[in-house]
């Protein structure tokens, strides 16, 4: 992980331009990504160096900030080859390149991208560049100025995993002008940036926005004569392409091999890799970009973008989306038992709410069993070596020489800090929220951002399999102050308190066992009416109970503040997990979020990281994660917590106490614990694929089979700008990485792979037909039976945040929002930086 940063601007003495860039925050929200090492470069792209005698020079001025996860010590940033060519990489090679063991994947990717290393013209550069980006597994941003050709590439993963924005000048014409600058005169408008990450703090009238997840862009900084009005910008779209079309493996194949010729009956990839047609950005005002491109900003009309003529595009391996459906419709769309509840169900009392629709299929027949039997062995081999690649030692910051999974502890952990080397290394985020620098010997690698829910629990029962035996595994729970509110609107007194040894480190009764699930009071079932999410915060409350007010009951028996529903749920996780794998340590962080915590990081940090999203949900999901990844909090520990458990945890009695009958207690304040695990994994994306979300059953209402597998290939379509790109910059902040398996190439191939009544059935109950197909393999194939059966909650209900803020119609006090509303709250009033024009 990393924090990549680029300001372009013309090098003329003359004319005055935006100076500096970036502003003081923005370099500070990059620190906060990359806390291990950080360097800077300017670079003055001179006519000369393209041999030609008119072209316009330009000034590149590279930023970047590291986090050392692979190989045996860090690489520095900006990295610069023996020819001059610049790559700023924040991105993580998990295949289609061999990364060597003690290397780390930037070198790689730098020597790629050079191809064989002549400079023999600008085809085979375009073709190395092509070529090594479209082998590439795993996310990436890059920005990579190639000298001889005086060209900067830039752009992200097909998914847009990582996080990319574009700053332009407030659009007009060449002579308007972008601001004011320096000495008083017109800056010259052919200014722009790229980031990771950027604050709401910009030059007057420009703004950020996300750069599309649709290839990559080449900018000719040589196009245009001194004086000219237009950057030409070269735009590499991603296609996909059948596997028997790949190019041959290995970074020879990469540098050498031209994409193959496709003609317009290919699959073609335009903002995602299931788009159906690429449209050229134009660079007039008559072609103003659309939501459908992923485009909504308008780009400026210096910025003149056409799709590359030389190179179809950049090979993608997903599949476009399965669009079949299944033959012989009747009117039980949910199998031959339409009001059976799941077996598992945690709300067995409750009916089908939606009852018959004509457009589902039949009876399921012996065939699509069979079928789904298949495909949810096939997934959990898939999820299994993506969760694998993303957990090993020599990927999370161990080294090379880390031992593997059960083995000795020799090496394990021992993951980079700051060893002084490069001119620009702060040795940790000065903003005070920064990373925790390396891992140290028992402490975790990996931690799992974690809700209790079927897709969180499937990873932990991954990285189990992959995580050396001796490391616990931190699973990160969040929760938000939440005051309980009898039904006759009242606050009960009291409540605001925090209770000790109730609710979250409630003790076992006399005479339970060692592995039986504590009673803390009321089951997850009946800790509220479970939200149905429509994926964008707004709630769909069941068909029974209209749009009523809800009945907040928060948890334990004394409605302690944090005993919010993904906390009960995440605590039943726990639970299931010590008894399928009793010897790993499992470390339950409870992060405790109150609500001038809240207010204060937002403002400060959270707002900007959040930016350039702006709604509702955005404020809900960013706040969340944010506390979750820096995964402070206190441990929630049970009796017999510190049996057999080495004491590394802050307040841990010595080996053999007999005090560890007595429930712990983490000490408040800055005494509390700290995951150290650089690592994040995150579930998103299985509800985007497997029609996980009440949008999906309602679509499935209204239009059918087709309905819904047209919803799921428009949901990994925007994933990148509703959500990817959020997501990264919020968890990055704390100098860790979130890692997506569901969204590995290999997983989503398959599932795109197979129609969508084998992926669920959105006519059954809630918590059975939704994500069927991973339910069933969680079941199956790693014993997860109660996840299996867990309904979906979202993030910001089962947190409590929407009902913190109002989003929910709780104890906020403020309006209902829907999670599309613009959010005041993410809006900062500032006026520009001094140092910003």
């Amino acid at each position: 992980m990393c924090g990549i940063f680029c300001a372009v601007v013309p090098h003329d003495p003359a004319i005055p331009r935006p100076d500096p860039l970036p502003d003081r925050l923005t370099r500070d929200l990059l620190e906060g990504r990359g806390p291990d090492l950080g360097g800077q470069l300017t670079v003055v792209a001179t006519p000369d160096d393209a041999g030609a005698g008119t072209g316009a020079s330009f000034e590149l001025r590279f930023l970047a900030r590291v986090l050392h996860l692979r190989g045996d010590s860090p690489e520095p940033q900006p990295a610069v080859d023996a020819r001059g060519n610049v790559l700023l990489w924040n991105g993580e090679v998990f295949g289609g390149l061999e990364v060597p063991p003690g290397e780390s994947d930037t070198s790689v990717v730098l020597r790629a991208l050079a191809g064989d290393g002549g400079d023999s013209g600008s085809d085979g550069v375009d073709s190395a560049i092509v070529s090594t980006l479209s082998l590439v597994r795993g996310p990436w941003a890059l920005l990579y100025y190639q000298r001889a050709s005086r060209c900067l590439w830039f752009g992200r993963d097909c998914f847009g995993r990582r996080s990319l924005l574009w700053l332009f000048p407030e659009a007009g014409d060449a002579g308007d002008g972008g601001g004011s600058g320096g000495g008083g005169g017109t800056v010259d408008p052919r200014w722009f940036a790229i980031s990771s990450v950027a604050s709401q703090q910009v030059p007057a009238g420009a703004r950020w926005s996300e750069v599309p997840a649709d290839g990559v862009y080449k900018v000719h900084l040589g196009s245009g004569g001194s004086g000219g009005s237009c950057l030409h910008v070269e735009w590499f779209p991603w296609r996909w392409s059948p596997p028997e079309l790949a190019p041959p493996s290995g970074v020879d194949g990469a540098a050498r091999t031209t994409p193959d010729t496709q003609d317009d009956s290919c699959h073609c990839h335009s903002g995602s890799p299931l788009d159906t047609t690429p449209r050229p950005l134009g660079g007039t005002r008559g072609e103003t970009p659309t939501e459908e491109d992923g485009r909504a900003e308008e780009l400026p009309p210096f910025f003149c973008v056409t799709k590359s003529k030389a190179y179809p595009g950049l090979r993608s391996f997903v599949p476009p989306m399965n669009m079949s459906v299944p033959q012989s419709p009747s009117a039980h769309p949910q199998g031959p038992h339409p009001q059976a509840p799941h077996p598992q169900s945690p709300h067995p009392q409750d009916p089908h709410p939606q009852g018959p629709h004509p457009h589902g299929p039949g009876p399921l027949g012996p065939d699509v069993i069979s079928e789904r039997m298949v495909a949810a062995r096939q997934l959990v081999e898939a999820l299994d070596e993506a969760v694998r690649v993303r957990c090993i030692p020599e990927n999370c910051g161990g080294g090379s020489g880390s031992s593997g999974a059960g083995e000795g502890g020799v090496g394990v952990g021992d993951g980079s800090t700051d060893d002084g080397g490069g001119a620009g290394n702060a040795g940790g985020s000065t903003s005070g929220y920064g990373g925790n620098g390396g891992s140290i010997a028992g402490e975790a690698s990996v931690a799992v951002l974690f809700s209790g829910g079927l897709d969180c629990m499937v990873l932990a029962a991954l990285a189990h399999r992959h995580v050396p035996a001796h490391e616990p595994i931190d699973l990160l729970n969040v929760a938000f102050e939440c005051r309980r509110r009898p039904l006759g609107g009242a606050v009960a007194s009291g409540i605001g308190r925090r209770h000790r040894g109730h609710g979250k480190n409630s003790r076992k009764p006399a005479g339970a066992r060692k592995g039986d699930p504590p009673k803390r009071g009321a089951p997850a079932a009946q800790v509220a009416k479970d939200e149905r999410s429509n994926g964008d915060g707004s709630a769909a409350p069941p068909a029974e109970s209209g749009a009523g007010e809800e009945e907040m009951e928060i948890g334990g028996r004394d409605g302690g503040p944090f005993d919010v529903p993904d906390r009960l749920s995440a605590r039943a996780g726990l639970e299931e997990l010590r008894t399928l794998f009793p010897h790993r340590r499992w470390r339950l962080l409870g992060v405790d979020v109150r609500a001038d915590e809240l207010a204060s990081a937002r403002a400060r940090r959270i707002a900007h990281l959040v930016h350039p999203a702006r709604s509702v949900l955005d404020d809900a999901l960013g706040c969340a994660l944010w506390f979750a990844a820096r995964g402070r909090g206190e441990l929630l520990l049970d009796e017999g917590d510190w049996e057999g458990t080495p004491p590394s945890e802050p307040g841990s009695p010595p080996p053999g106490s007999t005090t560890a009958a007595a429930a712990v207690t983490m000490p408040a304040g800055p005494e509390l614990f700290v995951s150290r695990a650089k690592v994040l994994l995150s579930g998103l994306g299985a509800d985007e694929q497997l029609a996980g979300y009440s949008r999906h059953a309602a679509r499935f209402r209204q239009g059918g089979w087709s309905a819904l597998a047209a919803e799921l290939r428009a949901e990994l379509g925007r994933i990148g700008r509703r959500n990817l790109g959020r997501d990264d910059r919020v968890t990055a902040d704390h100098g860790k990485e979130a890692r997506f398996p569901y969204l590995d190439e290999a997983v989503v191939s398959q599932l795109s792979a197979l129609p969508a009544h084998v992926k669920a059935e959105p006519g059954a109950a809630r918590g059975t037909g939704d994500k069927l197909l991973l339910r069933q393999a969680a079941l199956v194939h790693l014993g997860l039976a109660e996840a299996s059966a867990r309904p979906k909650r979202a993030l910001q209900f089962g947190s409590r945040i929407a009902h913190m803020e109002g989003g929910g119609g709780g104890s906020g006090g403020g309006p209902r929002e829907r999670g599309s509303d613009s959010c005041s709250r993410l809006v900062q009033q500032h006026h520009p930086s001094p140092e910003c024009v």
